[in-house]
């Protein structure tokens, strides 16, 4: 998605062809619209046909519950990560979504597609290392001597982790898009905004 802006750029060009008008900051606000339109569409538990997303597994709305999240609406968050990690991008006339890092960019894709498949894990081992932690007073502010931070060695125990068998069930849950008419018209009415917003030449 990051190198390809996908449907949601897609559906962006298609119904704004006045968009070679409005200025990079114009474009970039449109982008910030979309990102709106899509994350408050996902809190909400719908997809980007505004139907509800597949639910949890038992098993895991459970644990959502355990950790005092959300059960019953399915929003796609956990840590919040990567809905925060899309980002507008603006090049010549168009506007382009992307995500911030790789790894949220392929949870993305994975939610949006939805993933069935086992794979093998490796497995690997760690050996006992020393490792240097920072210290801190009771205040919470880092502890210095001399202009240096304080630190104590702290012996890490080493494991084993053997290789196993791991399944992906995932169910598709397409949020990632633009196309509700809904949400387009709200797309649409930013634009309009924009261009009245513009000084007659």
């Amino acid at each position: 998605m990051a190198d390809n802006p996908g449907a949601v750029a897609d559906e962006i060009d298609k119904y704004v062809e006045e968009v070679g008008v409005l200025s990079d900051a114009e474009l970039l606000s449109l982008g910030h619209t979309a990102i709106n339109v899509i994350v408050l569409r996902t809190k909400q538990g719908k997809d980007a046909d505004h139907k509800p997303f597949v639910p949890y597994s038992a098993e895991y709305a459970e644990r959502r519950k355990k950790s005092g999240r959300s059960a019953t609406t399915v929003d796609l968050a956990v840590s919040g990560h990567m809905q925060q990690a899309i980002v507008p991008t603006v090049h010549p006339g168009e506007v382009h979504l992307q995500f911030m890092n790789h790894a949220e960019e392929v949870k993305a894709d994975a939610h949006n597609q939805g993933v069935h498949k086992r794979e093998v894990v490796k497995g690997h081992t760690v050996s006992n290392y020393t490792r240097k932690v920072q210290r801190y007073t009771k205040n919470g502010k880092p502890m210095m001597r001399g202009g240096k931070p304080v630190t104590r060695k702290q012996e890490v125990q080493g494991h084993v982790r053997p290789t196993f068998m791991r399944t992906m069930n995932l169910p598709k849950r397409e949020w990632f898009e633009v196309r509700h008419p809904h949400d387009v018209a709200l797309i649409e009415d930013a634009v309009e905004r924009a261009i009245q917003k513009k000084p007659t030449p």
